[in-house]
Order: structure tokens, then C-alpha cells, then sequence
């Protein structure tokens, strides 16, 4: 997603931060953390970070 977002916005040099927020609407709020950084035009690094509550468990059987 990172890679993706940088070459549809084409940041510049630097890092940069977002905030993804999704689920509301579900009644299940999150935020994801992003912060990218941009060196020469190129992505750099991506970290990410947030908060989960579990909803559910389970096991895969194969």
C-alpha cells in the first residue's frame, strides 16, 4: 500500500505521516498509523502501527 500511495502522489524528500481510519460505519472505529520516508524521490521506509481488539478466534484445519 505504501509503495503504491508514493507513486500516486509522488512525495518529496522527507517523512511523512498519515492517518488511516476505517471501520466506523461498522461501529468498529480504527486508526492505523503510517509514517513514510522519502529519500531522492525513493521510498525509503514504511512503519505502521495502530491498535486491535480481538473480535473473534479460531483455528484453520487443512
Amino acid at each position: 500500500m505504501t509503495g503504491a500511495l508514493h507513486a500516486a502522489e509522488g512525495w518529496a524528500d522527507g517523512t511523512h505521516a498519515l492517518l488511516i481510519e476505517q471501520g466506523f460505519a461498522m461501529g468498529r472505529p480504527s486508526q492505523i498509523h503510517l509514517d513514510i520516508t522519502v529519500a531522492q524521490r525513493v521510498l525509503k521506509s514504511a512503519s505502521i502501527g495502530g491498535f486491535a481488539v480481538r473480535i473473534a478466534n479460531g483455528t484453520l484445519a487443512l
